[in-house]
This record gives structure tokens, C-alpha cells and sequence, in this order.
């Protein structure tokens, strides 16, 4: 699930006509950060969320929908062991 946050935040960011280097310095990062979350090599921290979805719309909802899955799938398993 994890791999769409990447393609999401790639494509939100083109769709707003952002160089990965143009969002980085909004978010006062490197730009070497954005395309590592880009490329699914790393994640955004939670706490930065709120700030790239300034920038980026709906991304904060896609990501917080995504989790809920994953939590969801986990509880499930969790409960299909017993």
C-alpha cells in the first residue's frame, strides 16, 4: 500500500506543475528527500503530512485512508490466527 503514497505524491506534485526541488524548498527539506519518497525508498514522516498537503491536494486523505486500510488488514490477520 505504502508504493502509492510515493506514485501519489509524484504525481500531485507534476499535477501542480512542482519540481521536486520547488516542493522541497516549501517544505524545507532536500529535494533528495522528495525523490526518495518518490521512489518508495523512504516515507514522509507523519508530522510533515499536514505541510505537503498545503502543497499537494488530498494527500493527507489518500494517506491517512491508506493506513486505515493497512490497520485493518492487520486486525484481520490478527484475528484469523486465533
Amino acid at each position: 500500500m505504502n508504493i502509492l503514497l510515493g506514485k501519489q505524491i509524484a504525481m500531485l506534485r507534476k499535477r501542480n506543475n512542482m519540481t521536486q526541488a520547488e516542493l522541497a524548498e516549501k517544505l524545507s527539506i532536500s529535494y533528495q528527500a522528495i525523490s526518495q519518497w518518490e521512489h518508495s525508498n523512504t516515507y514522509p514522516d507523519i508530522t510533515i503530512l499536514p505541510e505537503i498537503a498545503k502543497y499537494l491536494t488530498y494527500l493527507l486523505i489518500i494517506y491517512l485512508e491508506l493506513q486505515v486500510v493497512i490497520i485493518m488488514k492487520i486486525i484481520t490477520s490478527f484475528y484469523l490466527m486465533k
